[in-house]
């Protein structure tokens, strides 16, 4: 016989730990209610054998997993709760893993143009000179690069980087690229395309062997959204070469070898080889000048003392002393010379010429005093 909804609700019942009302058969046992067993995580399959919820359905709601749209999700244990992870800040790399330069002559030029260009701008604090820097130009793509052996951007702070992202600074106003036989498609295609979308005002090719630009040194400026090429003018030293009016330089070949000169100072702009040479040329001309001015002071010095022998004890001490000076070199040594000529009697000058020949005996500072 069926059994009446009274005598049904009549059962006894208990509460389990959902808060929910667990009901006794018809024996008066109490019935348990299944355990909830929440979903693996990412999808994973239930076991074969795993108990499922057969309960009422308004004790606890599992809601569906949301489109998460990229956002990684975390569902709880023992929470109907799902929470989103924020995602991790980009990361934009610092290499491309290529090469700075394809042989040592195009290093060697990269290197001295970049010097040349740094010391030509150094009294600015509102320019940036980047070499072989990877330049994003895409917010959150850290794919989007490209790295231009030279470029330089005005309006921006000075110092290093390790990156440099157009959004947050100013697009460069001046590229050099060193072209060689591997970046050849590139720099005159890809580069070239989006320097001009990038708004690079001057852009510059130069191929230090010749082997692949005709010439082989070519400027570009951007007119509107596309480049057209400079043309080659007379530089104020004479030579044939192209004008960069952002940087205000004339760039010209001397044979193979790219200069940069500067019509302020009539000169080309040194490399780091010539900086160095111009050093030590001025050092050894400093060291020469300086021995020279103590040569004429020992002269002086050896005059004094004669002229001060003969005037106290004649002139044939004098001329010995003379003799003896002549080995004397250490400024120190004239003082104490010049004090025992003064504290010295006429009856003493054999002991004075004795103490002078044995100063100039003794060894040196730069003399080994085993040496036979």
């Amino acid at each position: 016989m069926a059994e009446t909804y009274a005598a049904k609700s009549a059962r006894p019942t208990s509460i389990n730990r959902f808060g929910c009302r667990d009901q006794a058969d018809r024996s008066g046992t109490i019935k348990p209610t299944e355990t909830v067993l929440p979903e693996a995580d990412h999808g994973t399959p239930r076991a074969r054998n795993e108990r499922v919820w057969d309960g009422p359905k308004s004790c606890v709601n599992f809601p569906a997993r949301p489109a998460n749209h990229g956002v990684p999700q975390v569902r709880d244990k023992y929470l109907s709760e799902t929470l989103a992870i924020e995602p991790d800040v980009v990361h934009y790399p610092t290499s491309d893993g290529k090469p700075v330069a394809e042989t040592e002559r195009h290093f060697m030029r990269l290197a001295g143009a970049a010097y040349g260009i740094r010391k030509h701008l150094a009294g600015r604090d509102d320019v940036y000179v980047g070499s072989n820097l990877l330049v994003f130009d895409e917010p959150g793509n850290p794919r989007r690069h490209l790295s231009p052996d030279i470029f330089v951007a005005f309006g921006v702070r000075r110092g290093e980087r390790d990156l440099y992202k157009i959004w947050e600074e100013k697009p460069p106003s001046f590229v050099l690229e060193i072209t060689s036989a591997s970046t050849r498609r590139e720099d005159e295609r890809t580069k070239r395309r989006r320097y001009a979308q990038w708004g690079v005002g001057e852009y510059f090719l130069y191929d230090p062997r010749g082997e692949w630009l005709t010439p082989p040194l070519q400027g570009l400026e951007l007119h509107g959204r596309r480049y057209r090429k400079m043309r080659e003018v007379a530089l104020p030293n004479g030579e044939r070469g192209l004008r960069s009016e952002s940087l205000g330089l004339g760039l010209w070949l001397k044979g193979t070898e790219l200069r940069l000169y500067d019509p302020a100072t009539g000169c080309d702009l040194p490399t780091p080889e010539e900086e160095g040479a111009s050093r030590r040329i001025a050092e050894a001309r400093a060291d020469a000048a300086e021995r020279r001015a103590g040569a004429a002071e020992q002269r002086a010095q050896k005059d004094i003392l004669t002229r001060q022998a003969a005037a106290k004890f004649g002139t044939t001490t004098a001329d010995r002393l003379a003799a003896l000076l002549r080995g004397v070199t250490e400024p120190e040594d004239f003082l104490t010379i010049g004090e025992w000529l003064l504290l010295s009697q006429a009856e003493a000058v054999d002991e004075l010429l004795a103490r002078v020949e044995a100063m100039v005996a003794r060894p040196t500072a730069n003399e080994d005093p085993g040496k036979d």
